[in-house]
């Protein structure tokens, strides 16, 4: 429902599917290619990096917000 609230509003230009169209090949290629990967990942090493990567989110979005 939503996509054709934003497709009403005229959100989805031509450049946007464009980029859509351009993005989707690559996209599927990372979801295949990762699929082996989710195996061999330690599960305590892969949560430890997310929560890196959250706090580091975080603090760049206070620094932006602050400034």
């Amino acid at each position: 429902m939503s996509c054709s609230v934003q497709w009403s509003a005229g959100l989805y230009t031509d450049q946007i599917l464009t980029y859509a169209l351009w993005c989707l090949p690559v996209s599927l290629l990372g979801f295949y290619l990762s699929v082996p990967l989710v195996r061999r990942i330690n599960v305590a090493f892969f949560r430890c990096i997310i929560k890196i990567i959250i706090v580091f989110a975080g603090c760049l979005c206070l620094y932006k917000g602050l400034a």
